[in-house]
């Protein structure tokens, strides 16, 4: 997919250290897919022992955090 980067996904990964081949890695290739609120949807991957979840909207990336809350996210699977 052709995806938009948005003003505040750039912003939130200069602050959360968060690099655009840990974004790509999990958009192309998710651990895996939850559906979000509003339509959205949210990308999961576990890196290095913790979680990156990507938030989309169609082909906008919103944002995008780090996570070391696997299970929670992951509904009790620890991949």
């Amino acid at each position: 997919m052709n995806w938009i980067w948005t003003k505040h996904v750039k912003q939130q990964m200069k602050e959360r250290d968060i690099s655009s081949s840990m974004i790509e890695s999990t958009l192309n290739y998710p651990d895996s897919m939850v559906e979000g609120s509003n339509g959205r949807t949210i990308y999961q991957k576990k890196i290095d022992g913790k979680m990156i979840r990507v938030i989309t909207e169609q082909n906008k990336i919103i944002t995008a955090y780090i996570t070391n809350k696997i299970e929670k996210y992951m509904g009790g699977l620890i991949l």
